[in-house]
């Protein structure tokens, strides 16, 4: 398949995550859709969605392997992983095992309100110059102004910047698009996303229930890929 442009959309759950319930089948059929050329895999303590995902994709279709890690201190995603990274470690000694891989470190929802996974202003500050990207938009934060807090960070600390659909359902995956003229890699990341076209959208209300009821549900369950 032949591409105009370069879509590049990051942040997206699988069924490998509890409070998602998206496969593999889907995530390609929305990106075939919508012409989404590289797509950030980014499960919950996890990897194997991703590198599943990464097996069966089509030649077009770029899959980076990523992990939302959760800390002693809140979340923290490395990108172009190798090896899955165990939760529930200090932050600093998680982003390190990142780096150690040649990882990228994106710090998601930094200053979300809402979400207890926030690393919050204090831990932001600690880290900063471990930071490679600040997520200064991600859907799923109900109040704006919070996606704004985290894009002054950035801006104040120079810090580059990645826009985050935190997809769990098929419904959400394109609430985030990077559109770019180049191909997506890790050496180019920092150039591309600054030159990039974003298209933004927050998440319903109704996907946030829709993850909690999962999330209770399968909570006993063990998630195959």
């Amino acid at each position: 398949m032949l591409k105009k442009n370069s879509i590049f959309v990051f942040h997206v759950h699988t069924f490998a995550s509890k409070d998602s319930n998206l496969r593999a089948d889907e995530i390609i059929a929305e990106c075939e859709k919508n012409n989404i050329s590289t797509i950030a895999i980014c499960d919950h303590n996890e990897i194997h969605g991703a590198t599943s995902l990464k097996k069966i994709a089509p030649l077009w279709l770029e899959v980076i392997v990523g992990e939302e890690i959760a800390t002693l201190q809140g979340d923290i995603i490395g990108l172009f992983l190798e090896k899955r990274i165990k939760p529930k470690q200090d932050i600093v000694s998680t982003i390190s095992q990142i780096k150690q891989q040649g990882g990228v470190v994106v710090v998601p929802h930094p200053l979300d309100r809402l979400r207890r996974e926030a690393i919050g202003m204090e831990v932001l500050e600690k880290i900063k110059k471990d930071i490679d990207y600040i997520e200064i938009f991600n859907s799923r934060c109900v109040f704006s102004s919070d996606n704004h807090s985290s894009e002054q960070f950035a801006i104040r600390n120079d810090i580059a910047m990645l826009a985050g659909s935190d997809a769990h359902f098929r419904n959400e995956i394109t609430n985030i698009l990077i559109i770019t003229n180049q191909p997506v890699n890790k050496k180019n990341l920092i150039k591309l996303t600054t030159t990039a076209n974003f298209v933004q959208k927050k998440t319903s209300i109704t996907n946030h229930l829709h993850s909690l009821m999962l999330k209770i549900k399968r909570k006993h369950v063990k998630i195959n890929p």
